[in-house]
């Protein structure tokens, strides 16, 4: 069973990791940081937030998709993603993606940021993209959602649930380290690839026997 849990864990976290980097090949590593940094960057918060440490992945693979947020601006996002999620905006992922459009189009999102961002604050951030001034215009729209939303994460993961939560993140860590070690997906894969032989090869087998009667 722990074996079990080991290859499971692992096995997760390789499949993550294996996405961002090719997201982040994809997009010309516009992020400006490595697949090492993005998946510490979620256990991170993981560890400070209810989040779990692969639905922050996910957001981060969301993020990544548009090829237009990187460096520091990348954590804000992900960060203020789940403190907007943990406000009952939606989920860490849905969140992430709404800010990323919300930098892409600010007048757009005045509906769906009702209540968080005020409507005065994205039409500032639409003239500062007319400007052609990016940087600006998204800073403007982050600054808004720390003042509303900022640290709402942290704040649900305090007392008993947050003690498990973390509790249930330990364990997955743990797990998810012990299959690493142990190469346990390496020894997994190879005893599929091999099973997977056998069956190809008795498959070709019983086609030349049919076709022998044949």
């Amino acid at each position: 069973l722990a074996l079990s849990k080991a290859i499971t864990e692992a096995e997760i976290f390789e499949r993550d990791l294996f996405k961002i980097e090719a997201l982040l090949e994809a997009t010309g590593f516009a992020a400006g940081l490595t697949a090492e940094q993005i998946t510490d960057l979620a256990e991170e918060i993981e560890t400070s937030t209810l989040a779990t440490s692969e639905s922050v992945r996910a957001a981060a693979q969301t993020i990544l998709q548009f090829g237009s947020v990187s460096g520091d601006e990348f954590e804000k996002v992900l960060r203020l993603a789940q403190d907007l999620a943990a406000s009952g905006f939606g989920n860490i992922e849905s969140s992430a993606e709404a800010i990323v459009r919300a930098f892409e189009a600010p007048e757009q999102a005045i509906r769906r940021f009702r209540g968080r961002i005020s409507e005065a604050v994205l039409l500032e951030s639409a003239l500062f993209q007319e400007a052609g001034d990016e940087v600006n215009s998204h800073r403007v729209i982050l600054e808004a959602l720390a003042a509303s939303v900022g640290g709402t994460g942290g704040a649900e993961a305090s007392g008993l649930t947050g003690s498990y939560h973390r509790l249930g993140d330990a364990t997955g860590d743990f797990f998810r380290v012990l299959g690493q070690e142990l190469h346990l997906l390496d020894a997994a894969s190879a005893a599929l690839d091999g099973t997977t032989s056998v069956i190809e090869g008795l498959t070709f087998a019983l086609r030349e026997a049919v076709d022998a009667f044949d």
